[in-house]
């Protein structure tokens, strides 16, 4: 299957099986999307963490990926597991792997799919795709970024996602 199958795929579960009644052109490129390395420099308040919650969940129920989602703070970081266990997991209407591990931080699921969501200091070690919300807020940034390098690219030749978003970081 090629990526862009995949990505159709993703695609039309999200839009049938999540229970929101309308996706922004930009929310839609975002499950669409086939580029592996990504950075997007976003407004404020537009539902891009939104969407990628529902990319990740969509993914791991589909094809069993792993995800590690960062996030600036803890509370950012329970609010994309919120989005998955509160938005989209009650409105899903077929069959999908049953969850075998349901945390504060974490899903999982039978067929070996996983959204981990943490605050950005806590990526070491996991070797999974990697969607930074609001990358530009970190406090030790570079850091993180050479943290988050060996999650999508070690292990085998199974080329991992890295997704950068953020709103620019400016003084007002």
């Amino acid at each position: 299957m090629t990526e862009l199958q995949k990505s159709r795929i993703v695609h039309d579960f999200i839009i049938e099986q999540f229970g929101v009644d309308y996706w922004e052109d930009y929310q839609r490129d975002i499950f669409l999307s086939v580029n592996k390395k990504e950075v997007i420099v976003k407004s404020r308040q537009v539902g891009l963490s939104y969407a990628f919650s529902a990319d990740a969940l969509a993914r791991a129920l589909l094809f069993g990926e792993k995800f590690l989602i960062t996030s600036y703070n803890r509370d950012e970081a329970s609010e994309k597991i919120g989005f998955i266990r509160n938005d989209f997991l009650p409105h899903i209407r077929i069959s999908i792997p049953r969850i075998v591990n349901d945390a504060q931080h974490n899903i999982s699921f039978e067929n070996g799919g996983e959204i981990k969501s943490v605050p950005a200091h806590s990526v070491r070690g996991r070797s999974k795709n990697v969607y930074a919300d609001e990358f530009e807020y970190y406090k030790n940034s570079l850091d993180i970024y050479r943290a988050i390098l060996p999650s999508v690219v070690r292990e085998d030749d199974t080329s991992r996602v890295l997704r950068i978003w953020s709103t620019p970081l400016t003084k007002t």
